[in-house]
């Protein structure tokens, strides 16, 4: 193929997108193909986006996202978890997939392995390997109790080439979610051999026995070689928004803001609005 990377060109649609957009808006199919429920999102945060409309928010806006959605994520974090994040550690390039996708072009060079939980969302291999990875995996197994995989386990599959792990707690599809100790146990490699630890935490909320699942952000240091993903879909079912937030080290800011600038300039700021209002 003319004028594309021999790599580009090899990567394929994933199996469920190429499933979904056979039948995508088709009254007569329940769809599961998407992490989506069937519920829209709530008329408080639909009428935030209207409003922010009428009052003429079109305009370009910092690519980190607004600083009002930003202390309150940080606000809404802080809440749910008990820290006290530095406000500069929170950035909303966008959706949370392009979050994830940017994470993995600040990390890896042509070559690098990256270290994947599976199973998993198929975009998260197709991001790292247009950052050009050699993506690994480490499978959870499936016992009488449910999905499980040990930290010894993700720590054995890392390689002397490893410079990134993607894990997502609460996982989908299996529902898994990551110990407190088992976290604990993983970052402190990270922290040892500097590899950067993608958490994708936007299922936090999917959990029957706490408010949240366990996330990094509780023990994450703020130079600690961690991104955290977090987003509006799951929780305040805003799939079509694609707004998501990332909370990273400190000292990263500035590459949030200029990678995000090669993406999309930055989340619609009418829909980033509306995510304040959902929050609050």
């Amino acid at each position: 193929m003319k004028a594309v990377r021999p790599d580009i060109a090899a990567l394929e649609q994933n199996g469920i997108t190429r499933l979904a957009f056979t039948r995508l808006g088709d009254p007569d199919v329940i769809p599961l193909w998407f992490g989506e429920g069937d519920i829209p999102t709530p008329a408080f945060v639909r009428e935030a986006a209207k409003r922010a409309l009428d009052n003429g928010e079109t305009f370009y806006v910092h690519t980190r996202g607004i600083e009002s959605l930003r202390l309150a994520i940080k606000e809404y974090l802080d809440g749910l978890y008990g820290t006290d994040l530095d406000p500069q550690r929170v950035s909303v390039p966008g959706a949370s997939m392009m979050g994830i996708t940017i994470a993995a072009q600040m990390a890896l060079r042509p070559g690098d392995d990256a270290l994947v939980i599976s199973p998993h969302w198929p975009n998260i291999e197709t991001s790292y390997r247009v950052a050009g990875a050699n993506v690994l995996t480490v499978r959870q197994q499936e016992g009488p109790d449910g999905w499980s995989l040990s930290a010894t386990e993700i720590i054995e599959a890392i390689t002397p080439a490893t410079k990134s792990i993607f894990i997502n707690s609460p996982c989908n599809p299996t529902g898994w979610v990551m110990s407190r100790e088992d976290q604990e146990a993983v970052l402190s490699v990270c922290r040892e051999r500097n590899i950067q630890l993608i958490a994708d935490e936007v299922y936090h909320r999917h959990v029957y026995d706490r408010d949240a699942a366990p996330s990094f952000i509780e023990i994450a240091r703020p130079d600690d070689p961690v991104v955290v993903i977090g987003g509006f879909s799951k929780a305040w079912a805003m799939t079509g928004w694609r707004v998501g937030w990332v909370v990273a080290p400190t000292e990263q800011a500035t590459h949030w803001a200029i990678m995000s600038e090669c993406f999309n300039t930055g989340a619609t700021v009418f829909a980033q609005q509306a995510c304040i209002t959902a929050l609050r």
